[in-house]
């Protein structure tokens, strides 16, 4: 058997609960998935970015509440393309 569903993020901490209450109802049981998430969609809100650790700097921020504009670079160590500022 196999179940999935996507809600919107403002069904997020219901999606949490269900998760952690399933796991033990289908433990035990093979060939069983029961996959419910929330996904953000358009018109959702978003769960803020916090704790950021400006490199160099020992300032931590939190993006909902600094009111500035903010460049955040991602990167990955196995990107070609990353590589090359790194």
């Amino acid at each position: 058997m196999k179940v999935e569903k996507e809600l919107s993020t403002k069904d997020a901490e219901n999606v949490d609960k269900f998760n952690k209450e399933i796991k033990a109802v289908i433990e035990g049981y093979e060939n069983v998935s029961v996959k419910v998430s929330a996904k953000i969609g358009a018109g959702d809100n978003y769960k803020p970015i916090t704790q950021i650790e400006p490199m160099g700097e020992d300032l931590k921020v939190d993006l909902a509440s600094t009111g500035q504009v903010m460049l955040i670079d991602f990167w990955a160590t196995w990107c070609p393309p990353c590589q090359t500022p790194m």
